[in-house]
Order: C-alpha cells, then structure tokens, then sequence
C-alpha cells in the first residue's frame, strides 16, 4: 500500500452540518444516519470541527454525574437529564462543535492515515491545508472496506 494516496480509503458526499443548525437538527442526522459524529462545515466548505454526542453529553450530564464514586445521585435523574437536553435543542450546532481535531490531508499516504485511525480513532476528517475546505472522512470501517477489496484483487 506504499504509495497510495488516502482517496483509495476516504469516502465523500458525507452528510454535514453548518454552524448555524441547530443541536436538534444534528441530534437527528446522527441517529437518522447511525453515526456517532458529522463533520461541520462552514462557508465555502471550509472545515470547522466534529459535532458529536460526546460533546453533548460533556454539557448534558452533571458534574457530579461525572465525578461521583457511585451511581446513587443518577437515581430518578433520567427525566431531568433528558429535560436538559431539550433545552440545548435550540442553540447552535457550532456551540458543540470539537474544533481541536486531527486532519488529513488528500494527499496524505493510505499507509499514514491507517496510522492516524489507530492513533487518533474514527472518523478522521480530511482537509485541504491551503484551504481549510472539507474533502471527506476516512473512518475504520471505509479503510477495512478498502483493505479487504485490495485483499480480494491480489
């Protein structure tokens, strides 16, 4: 696989969302498309960060729901998590948005971005340097779609 170049592994027409969706919104793609994040995606296509649910459960869940040594304050707590949750349906995708990913570039060799997966986890955004636009996103299951499709021409 030296030598190839990350669009054999890389999927495109990614479903996105811009900063100005709303948390609902982006709740909804992700359990309509089963997936865990979406890329967001500002003017011009350029590349913001991931939305996810771990970022909403960071703003969700109390503090002491993180901290606590045992599960005895989340007794009855359900309907007041979910409550909170509805209140973040409104605010903006963007408020949510991890910025500080990692990127691949397009030109970035299959061999480094199977490194980056296991390094950095799924999926991993790719993002033109010069441009900052959004390309795609490799994820561990399109590289092992790619990896068994080169297994059966060889």
């Amino acid at each position: 696989m030296h030598g190839q170049f990350l669009s054999k592994i890389m999927f495109t027409g990614v479903v996105t969302l811009k900063p100005d969706d709303t948390v609902e919104r982006g709740l909804e793609l992700l359990k309509k498309n089963n997936l865990r994040v979406l890329p967001v995606v500002g003017q011009d296509g350029v590349f913001i960060g991931m939305f996810g649910i771990q970022e909403i459960f960071e703003h969700v869940v109390p503090l002491a729901g993180i901290y606590a040594e045992s599960l005895g304050f989340a007794v009855g707590a359900a309907p007041d998590i979910a409550a909170r949750l509805r209140e973040f349906f409104p605010l903006r995708a963007e408020e949510f948005t991890e910025r500080n990913v990692f990127r691949l570039k397009p030109e970035t060799h299959t061999w480094e971005a199977l490194r980056a997966l296991v390094k950095y986890g799924s999926p991993l955004a790719v993002v033109e340097q010069d441009t900052g636009r959004f390309v795609g996103l490799i994820s561990e299951q399109s590289a092992m779609e790619a990896l068994l499709s080169i297994q059966k021409q060889s």
